[in-house]
């Protein structure tokens, strides 16, 4: 089945490249609309005029335009080839436009798209190349939602640059993947291109964090290698630069929650009241697997997956160091898992998590143990992780519903034209769901 074919009103505006050879621009207005509407222009090398009574002082020191200190009159209408109405009277912004239109002018009155015959698209230029995003005046923060993720693929440092910057020191634990930057999850990338400082570790390519604009600090280890970074080191650096108020991303080849003692740099971080987050990455494991063209399971041939490290780790007191078991698919065998790993000899009390929704807008995690793990209630998807490491975890991720996510590259792709897939409908907001917007004519302002 295609999608459904957009009415006339949803695709109302052609997108086109219009030259500005011999274009003459007349903007009406002194506030901040002016402001940008001009910019605008004047970069793309229209020929501009603004009037306004009392313009705004960044207007009145605005270069490249013709600035008349008087109100609008008809007459000013007179070479003129298109106009922007963006006054603070929206009646009087409709009348300039009326008036234009009658000479055969080419009119956008601000925030009115009824009352255009044009709309202005979210901008990014670069050289020689623009890039306009429209939703036809309809969805504005979609339009710069989409041009900022366009920014970041082929303007890194830009990008960082305009972002809203933090006013408190925080970590990231990132997964960098097992080398190809092009596993890397948007998220990652997006966190990294903000960063003020990347403390990196050995396996990781310096080549490949070069898109990034942060410092960079090497603190890898190597068995038998006296330059390696201690983890107290390690440790005391990345206190130190949150505790200055900075961004700091920790990468680490594969996923840090993996061999990768990020659950060590956790807790001391928020032993020291730093804020954490941690970004999974693509393990080895995964990926190596993927590239030998092989699957780690298979129906009839290999049920589960171990993980080991070719590293000594500290034993348990009874000789035998039990390891963290993760439960894919588990929300109808909760009573199953609990009487399995009984009978494997797991202590009855061994914490477990149950997280719903893992990274989703509706997600919730609850603890439990391996003896009351029957009488547990979650929702599918369902993921168990079992073993003392749950007890590791902080008590707030336990307490309530994770945020949503940040709006980034998943939400561009269009509402699917079919009824939910599955059996069982989401039961909750889909996180990438968007109330509808304020009718606007101008997706540039930002």
């Amino acid at each position: 089945m295609t999608a459904p074919r957009p009415s006339r009103e949803q695709l109302r505006f052609l997108p086109l490249a219009l030259s500005t050879a011999e274009l003459h621009a007349l903007v009406v207005g002194g506030g901040r609309e002016a402001l940008l509407k001009s910019t605008m222009l004047c970069r793309y090398g229209a020929r501009v005029t603004v009037c306004s009574a009392e313009p705004s002082a960044a207007l009145r020191e605005q270069p490249g335009i013709t600035l008349l200190l008087r109100p609008f009159d008809e007459d000013m209408l007179a070479g003129v080839t298109l106009v922007y109405a963006c006054g603070e009277d929206r009646e009087q912004n409709r009348a300039i436009g009326a008036l234009a239109r009658a000479r055969g002018l080419l009119v956008n009155v601000v925030d009115d798209p009824t009352h255009c015959d044009f709309v202005t698209p979210a901008l990014f230029q670069q050289g020689e190349m623009s890039v306009a995003v429209s939703s036809n005046g309809q969805r504005v923060a979609r339009s710069i939602a989409w041009r900022d993720a366009i920014r970041e693929l082929f303007d890194p440092a830009r990008a960082a640059a305009e972002a809203p910057r933090a006013t408190t020191g925080k970590v990231w634990l990132v997964g960098f993947g097992p080398g190809d930057p092009e596993l890397l999850t948007r998220k990652a990338h997006r966190v990294l291109l903000r960063a003020d400082v990347l403390f990196y570790d050995d396996l990781i390519d310096p080549a490949a964090l070069a898109l990034y604009p942060g410092r960079k600090h090497y603190v890898g280890k190597r068995g038998g290698h006296h330059d390696s970074t201690s983890q107290g080191t390690i440790n005391a650096l990345l206190l130190a630069a949150a505790a200055r108020g900075e961004q700091v991303a920790r990468v680490k080849a594969g996923d840090p929650s993996i061999f990768s003692r990020g659950g060590e740099e956790l807790a001391y971080l928020r032993a020291h009241g730093i804020a954490v987050e941690v970004i999974p990455g693509v393990s080895a494991a995964h990926a190596a697997a993927a590239s030998a063209g092989l699957s780690l399971t298979m129906r009839g041939v290999a049920r589960r997956v171990e993980l080991r490290t070719g590293h000594c780790c500290a034993e348990t007191s009874d000789g035998a160091a039990r390891p963290t078991v993760v439960y894919y698919m588990a929300a109808a065998r909760l009573a199953q898992i609990s009487a399995e790993l009984l009978a494997e000899g797991w202590p009855p009390q061994t914490p477990v998590a149950l997280i719903e929704q893992a990274t989703r807008a509706g997600q919730r995690c609850q603890r439990s143990t391996i003896e009351a793990l029957p009488r547990a209630k979650a929702a599918s998807p369902l993921t168990v992780i079992v073993g003392e490491i749950v007890a590791s975890a902080a008590p707030a991720a336990f307490a309530a519903e994770a945020e949503a996510p940040v709006v980034q590259l998943a939400q561009l792709a269009p509402p699917h034209p079919h009824p939910h897939p599955h059996p069982h409908p989401h039961p909750h907001p889909h996180p990438h769901a968007t109330a509808p917007l304020a009718r606007t004519s101008d997706e540039a302002r930002l």
